[in-house]
């Protein structure tokens, strides 16, 4: 009959986090477990003691280290969820707290016997030169009262021992009033650990079981047993964030953009990682290994919505011109940018959000930004505090270079992965029928071997100063980026709104009109020149017998989409007036904008943001 293995237990504490590779929702660690070898040879149940609920038993495995003796057979490994029940508070608690009070009852009984001498003294004291000032009658002849210099000096001398007495008596007082409220805090404290020491708490964690097999060259060899026991655990994240710093004023033409790379660690496993390599890795466990199933996707008649009551879309009366139904919200904006709030709901006018580089991109001027493809072979080369490793299926990992250690508080963590430099190309954008201000738009090639993910946690420093947050897609290296860094003051932008005429034309067929006048005003206060995309919102009709006419600029001004330099474009997907110019330090320029709107007098004119 085989014997039973000799157990033998290893708390967690006694391990060691050798490594920890952090996923966007989960970690694997790695933990170094030693058995001396002067356990002899054998049959050896190691039992590591305390890990995490929160492991995968699935993903439990252990092997022997590259350092391990020879002669080591891992036979079997198991792992099993134990619950140990023990008190709220530990017996070392009770008894210390038992210890103090008892020491203050001590205290206040001492306090209060000196206060008793005190008191008695101060009598003793009186008593004295009461006897001595007047003494007691004698039965033939009486006794003289005693001279005038022996009274003056019997009561400078009550008057100087009751002094220091009395001051005893009180400080004594105060000490035991003290003294008596420590006992009673301490009783009561000592009553509330008592009662929670009779009640248990359950305390769950996992032990693993390793069956080991120790040959006799194991334990002649003197070296360790030393395995390595690798898992996953549940409640450990982390994201990206980064620093993103912006000199405008740089000697370089294009200005010089620095980034700070940085990954949040938040360990919410229930174990603490002391001292470990960090690799954080943009693999995603948690998504499917299969894609999903096509389906038979099949079409039938259904009736058209209506458009009413759709977000953004307001409507007009067709006669009188009065706004129905809009908020506050919506109210300040048609009267900021008129047409936008006049159209109705089956003649919507169109336009495209100018908040990102859809403008450019559409207009084919995207590659205005590009600059020259050899153009990043003089940038700076990024400054890397961890390595990164490619991984399976596009995907990558960052390896700290220096020892980690993160608590299991459920709070981030920042490591920093790199610091990166680009040659950015700077633009200006504004939209100013939604907002009189120039928002800087930088656009740059990752150089670098550092895939940058997606992150909301993007602080942006413009010339030093802290400006705004943004936040920044996903970007692989050598591919191209842009983000917008906030707005910027130096770039003084007036938007003002020179004239709106309304008529009505026609006899039998009457249409009316509404013709709005701008002017932007733009003026660079920079010390440098800055390139400026300036977007008017110019209303798209999808309806023929609404008739939008651009006035100004006049068409012989605009030019073909994709042209380079200063120049002024109508985009085609969005009907948006684009202009395209280089503003020279301290310059000003006026933007003339005019259009006119024509429509049935009998319709009702309404208008919607495409948000597509």
């Amino acid at each position: 009959m085989a014997s039973e293995p000799t157990q033998l237990l290893v708390p967690l504490a006694e391990t060691k986090t050798l490594s920890v590779t952090c996923f966007n929702d989960r970690a694997e660690v790695t933990r170094e477990v030693t058995v001396a070898s002067s356990v002899g040879a054998g049959l050896f149940d190691v039992v590591v003691e305390g890990v995490t609920p929160k492991s995968d038993p699935d993903s439990i495995r252990v092997k022997a280290a590259d350092n391990c003796c020879k002669g080591v057979t891992i036979v079997e490994v198991a792992s099993a969820v134990t619950d140990a029940k023990s008190s709220c508070v530990g017996p070392d608690g009770v008894d210390t707290k038992r210890s103090e009070l008892q020491s203050l009852t001590q205290r206040s009984a001492s306090i209060a016997a000196e206060l008793g001498r005190a008191k008695e003294a101060r009598t003793l004291i009186d008593g004295y030169v009461k006897a001595c000032l007047m003494p007691p009658a004698v039965t033939t002849g009486g006794r003289a009262p005693p001279p005038k210099e022996d009274v003056v000096e019997l009561l400078a001398f009550r008057a100087e021992k009751c002094a220091v007495a009395d001051a005893d008596v009180l400080r004594l007082e105060v000490e035991l009033e003290s003294s008596k409220a420590a006992v009673e805090a301490a009783t009561a404290a000592l009553a509330k650990l008592e009662a929670a020491g009779s009640k248990k708490s359950t305390k769950t964690s996992r032990d693993v079981s390793v069956l080991l097999q120790l040959d006799e060259a194991a334990a002649k060899s003197g070296d360790p047993c030393v395995l390595l026991l690798t898992y996953m655990v549940q409640g450990a994240s982390w994201s990206p964030s980064y620093d993103i710093r912006v000199e405008t004023a740089s000697a370089k033409s294009g200005g010089e953009l620095s980034l700070s790379y940085f990954g949040l660690v938040v360990n919410g496993s229930g174990e603490g990682w002391e001292g470990c390599r960090l690799s954080l890795s943009t693999a995603q466990p948690s998504k499917a290994g299969m894609p999903p199933a096509p389906p038979r996707r099949m079409l039938r008649w259904q009736q058209q919505k209506a458009l009413l009551g759709h977000r953004g879309m307001n409507s007009w009366g067709g006669g009188g011109g009065t706004v129905h139904n809009l908020t506050h919200g919506q109210r300040r904006r048609s009267a900021a940018v008129p047409m936008q709030a006049c159209m109705s709901s089956n003649m919507m006018l169109q336009r495209s959000p100018s908040c990102d580089a859809l403008e450019l991109e559409s207009l084919g001027l995207g590659g205005m930004l590009d600059g020259d493809d050899e153009s990043d072979a003089g940038a700076e080369p990024a400054v890397a505090t961890s390595t990164v490793a490619e991984g399976g299926g596009g995907t990558a990992s960052f390896l700290i270079e220096r020892p980690v250690s993160i608590e299991a508080d459920c709070k981030p963590h920042k490591v920093t992965i790199a610091l990166l430099a680009f040659e950015p190309e700077l633009l200006y954008f504004a939209t100013p029928s939604l907002e009189q201000a120039f928002y800087l738009q930088v656009k740059a090639k990752n150089s670098s071997n550092f895939p940058l993910l997606a992150s909301r946690k993007v602080a942006v420093f413009l010339d030093g100063s802290f400006v705004t947050t943004t936040s920044l897609k996903d970007v692989s290296p050598t591919e191209e980026f842009t983000t917008f860094l906030g707005a910027d003051s130096s770039l003084k932008l007036v938007h003002q709104q020179l004239a709106r005429e309304r008529k009505t034309a026609g006899t039998f067929s009457k249409t009316q009109s509404t013709s709005h006048r701008f002017v932007t005003k733009v003026h660079n206060t920079k010390p440098v020149a800055a390139r400026l995309t300036v977007v008017e919102v110019l209303p798209k009709s999808t309806e023929e017998k609404i008739k939008v006419e651009l006035l100004s600029p006049a068409a012989k001004e605009l030019r073909d989409e994709g042209t380079a330099g200063d120049c002024v474009m109508q985009n085609k997907v969005t009907n948006n007036v684009v202009w395209q110019l280089t503003l020279p330090a301290g310059a000003k320029k006026d933007l003339s904008f005019e259009y006119t709107v024509t429509w049935p007098s009998d319709k009702e004119l309404g208008s919607y943001d495409y948000q597509g």
